[in-house]
């Protein structure tokens, strides 16, 4: 295949992904409302307080108690994984489980090295399929 051949294909496919990614934004649904491609992820970076600072399909977030959060969710996550993560520099440990009478809430627990609880900010993602 000649180089200008080669450039004239590499176009081609460059425009075919673009145009497939326009008609994707268009008509494709938000992160949150995948689930119409039979997938969905939903996020939540929550502080130490229990304030969403930023999210993905999340409603809200509470502290329940020390070190004690839930998170809940604008649709049901019963059939996600959820994986959470402790933030900022101090080592930590973290649970995370689904709340089992309510299928929109996730309850997340933090510690300290220690393991004892303690408030801690967290990174949360509910990966749905």
């Amino acid at each position: 295949m000649s180089s200008q051949s080669s450039g004239r294909a590499r176009r081609l496919a460059g425009y075919a992904i673009a145009c497939c990614l326009a008609v994707a934004s268009l008509t494709g649904p938000s992160p949150a409302s995948a689930e119409g491609f039979g997938f969905a992820t939903f996020t939540a970076t929550v502080t130490g307080n229990g304030t969403t600072t930023r999210g993905s399909g999340v409603k809200k977030s509470t502290r329940a108690g020390t070190g004690e959060y839930i998170v809940t969710f604008m649709r049901s996550v019963k059939a996600c994984t959820p994986f959470a993560t402790v933030r900022g520099t101090a080592a930590g440990q973290i649970s995370v489980a689904p709340v089992a009478d309510n299928g929109k809430q996730v309850a997340v627990t933090t510690f300290n090295k220690s393991g004892v609880k303690a408030d801690r900010s967290f990174s949360l993602l509910a990966s749905c399929v």
